[in-house]
């Protein structure tokens, strides 16, 4: 796999937020429940200080669009940007109980289109990447990288879905319900994680999950996973009406197939519109 310079960058930046991330646990590990976004951890914080730091020397002309620092940017505005798309720690609960279940992502877009993609599992140290038109690869423990690829299975009813949602509400977890239903029905059943990023890692890999659903997804839960999924053989799109990386929502799938299974179950759900 030859990488772009500009990939070979984000990989590196990437592998620094997660020494950051690790030392920081080690130390105060501070955590904050928000409303309406949930747990912030001073590593969260930390790691989104550094991110905003590097951008400004590695990437310039870029934008940062990130969870912990939301920009101002109007969604028009962002589809004409060069954005990096950012998730400090994605999975806050896992990295401040121990867990190795949190990643690290970054995605960058231009003009609305996601050009590279890179997701870090810093505990495992495992990294998923995409460059668009290139494939998808996985690199674990200093190995070479390794193509990855979607499985195969397209009926629905074999395969195991993932599913996000924003939990820190009871309203926002409330439209989940007509959701989970279905999949209960018609799938082998959800999948939480609380990490949308390494459940689209997961399905991008062919592994356990073949398909994700998230009403709710930000831009960066799902930009770099998007964007892998698409290159290792998938398909992936917005929430039904909400198609672009800049809108709220996110379907998932495998393959074709599968994708277009779960946006009827979406729109069957009747929640396709309330993840706004």
């Amino acid at each position: 796999m030859k990488l772009s310079p500009e990939a070979k960058t984000v990989v590196e930046l990437v592998r620094e937020c997660g020494l950051i991330a690790r030392q920081q646990r080690l130390g105060d590990l501070s955590v904050e429940d928000v409303a309406g976004k949930g747990l912030i951890s001073k590593g969260d914080l930390k790691v989104d200080g550094w991110i905003k730091h590097r951008v400004g020397s590695l990437f310039p002309g870029y934008v940062t669009l990130s969870e912990e620092s939301e920009n101002e940017l109007s969604f028009s505005q962002l589809q004409m940007e060069n954005v990096i798309v950012a998730d400090p720690i994605d999975g806050t609960r896992w990295y401040k109980d121990g867990g190795n279940l949190w990643t690290i992502s970054l995605a960058l877009v231009v003009h609305g289109v996601i050009n590279i993609g890179v997701i870090h599992q810093p505990d495992t140290n495992t990294l998923w990447l995409a460059e668009k038109g290139q494939g998808a690869y996985r690199k674990r423990n200093g190995k070479r990288p390794e193509p990855i690829k979607t499985l195969n299975e397209t009926k629905l009813s074999r395969v195991k879905i993932g599913v996000g949602s924003n939990m820190s509400t009871v309203e926002t977890r409330r439209t989940m319900l007509g959701l989970l239903n279905y999949l209960i029905e018609d799938s082998r059943g959800p999948y939480i994680m609380a990490s949308t990023a390494l459940e689209l890692a997961l399905v991008a890999s062919g592994i356990v999950l073949a398909g994700d659903i998230h009403p709710q997804a930000k831009p960066w839960d799902k930009a770099a996973g998007m964007l892998i999924i698409e290159e290792a053989g998938g398909a992936v799109g917005g929430w039904p009406g909400r198609e672009t990386v800049f809108e709220n929502g996110l379907v998932a799938a495998a393959n074709l197939m599968l994708y277009n299974q779960l946006v009827e179950l979406v729109k069957a759900a009747e929640c396709y519109d309330k993840g706004k």
